[in-house]
């Protein structure tokens, strides 16, 4: 049984150079694949890295809970905070071949030496980049990259993956790929899945939740459906009319 079952952050408070950038809480459930939307900084990414054990809350406390008892300071279990992966709207993928970043990964999780050459292909070719093997990473396009760093993530195998703006640089054909990818992973996993998204539409279509943030506070959390047919705030209310007219 995966361990991660829920991520629960209870009156988390941030701030920048003063300024309060997030007050909230809340709780992802494993089941669900959740959508996070908002105007742009609404402490949507800055609300990620915390749930990912990346970056501390000034205030507030985050707790993972699973079948057996988990520390009290996620932040200090670094064996729970690997379970965790985060990919940021920006790939962070290591100076050197698009091989080697998704080779390591694997070597993260245990492959076998001989193994590694295969998986790497299989998973390249899933993500349309088969004949990027040997490129080097900083070469790639913007959306290779993108691609390249949820490849990576994949094979680390996390019990809980949280993207942000996982398609944001991609065509429409590939932005397919990679929603169809993360499906299949879920629907194979049961794993947590969490995506900050600007697309209503692929909020929409691909969520069974949402939740909207304004100004560092979350507004709603309800399922899509409800969130969409009947928005209870305001704010709410304008974001999906400014994204439909």
């Amino acid at each position: 049984m995966t361990e991660i079952q829920k991520i629960e952050g209870s009156n988390l408070l941030k701030l920048y150079q003063g300024k309060q950038v997030l007050s909230c809480s809340l709780t992802l459930e494993r089941d669900n694949i959740t959508s996070i939307i908002g105007h742009n900084a609404c402490g949507k990414s800055t609300l990620l890295r915390i749930l990912s054990l990346l970056e501390k809350p000034d205030q507030g406390k985050v707790k993972i809970h699973g079948p057996r008892k988990i520390g009290r300071n996620p932040f200090s279990n670094f064996s729970l905070r690997k379970k965790i992966t985060l990919v940021p709207a920006k790939a962070a993928l290591l100076k050197d071949t698009v091989f080697n970043n998704i080779a390591y990964a694997l070597q993260l999780r245990g492959y076998k030496k001989d193994r590694i050459p295969q998986q790497v292909e299989e998973l390249l070719s899933t993500f349309d980049l088969e004949d990027k093997v040997q490129s080097s990473a900083n070469k790639l396009s913007t959306g290779e990259a993108q691609r390249v760093a949820l490849a990576k993530a994949l094979a680390l195998q996390p019990e809980a993956l949280l993207l942000d703006e996982p398609t944001a640089s991609q065509d429409p054909n590939h932005t397919r790929l990679v929603e169809g990818i993360l499906l299949r992973w879920k629907q194979q996993t049961g794993r947590m899945l969490v995506i900050v998204t600007h697309d209503s539409s692929q909020a929409h279509n691909f969520s069974d939740r949402i939740i909207f943030m304004h100004e560092g506070r979350i507004l709603e959390n309800r399922s899509t459906e409800d969130f969409f047919n009947c928005p209870s705030t305001e704010q709410a209310k304008a974001f999906i009319h400014d994204r439909i007219h």
